[in-house]
């Protein structure tokens, strides 16, 4: 299991200065409930090792870039380095976890578009593996100023995530994550 860690994010002075970001390192749910409850037979992969990719960039686990934003407080840096965070972890899983047979890749809020970006890099790593994605609660909503080149996605530098058939020099469109999960889905139809 690879479950991506969700929390905040931010892409301007408003979001990045206000209570919808703050860097702070989270840690793996409660470990009796849910995915983590090893103690049910109903869980499915109680018996699974479990990998968690912490989350503290504001960058929905893909940024690549810092960033300074002017907020009603004075300037802030935000360090988005979604991708180096994640490459150290898919660089450890490929280390440590030598062929499995299944992979379960999921995640919460902003963990939701992290557990579908990256999911192609997982299904490479493992070829032969049965490779599921869950997205829990990735709506895909857009509000206009993420989707604005100066102040939005676009600041995080996110071109080094994309999937193959997602193109993002026209802007950011309003189903830019529907859009992901059918190329994804289009290049990799054996993962479910």
């Amino acid at each position: 299991v690879v479950d991506f860690e969700g929390g905040g994010a931010c892409w301007n002075g408003f979001t990045c200065g206000g209570s919808y970001y703050a860097p702070n390192v989270g840690g793996p749910p409660d470990a009796r409930a849910g995915l983590y409850d090893q103690a049910n037979p109903a869980n499915p992969v109680r018996d699974w090792y479990h990998v968690f990719v912490s989350y503290c960039t504001a960058d929905v686990h893909l940024g690549d870039s810092t960033e300074t934003y002017a907020t009603a407080a004075g300037e802030k840096t935000v360090r988005h380095n979604g991708q180096t965070n994640v490459a150290a972890v898919l660089e450890y899983i490929g280390r440590e976890f030598g062929g499995p047979e299944a992979v379960f890749v999921t995640g919460c809020s902003a963990g939701a578009y992290g557990a579908a970006l990256y999911t192609p890099r997982l299904a490479d790593l493992y070829p032969d593996a049965d490779v599921t994605q869950l997205g829990d609660c990735g709506a895909g909503v857009i509000p206009e100023s993420f989707a604005t080149e100066e102040d939005g996605l676009q600041r995080w530098n996110i071109g080094g995530v994309l999937p193959e058939g997602v193109d993002l020099t026209g802007g950011l469109p309003a189903t830019f994550l529907a859009d992901a999960y059918v190329a994804i889905g289009t290049r990799y139809p054996e993962v479910t």
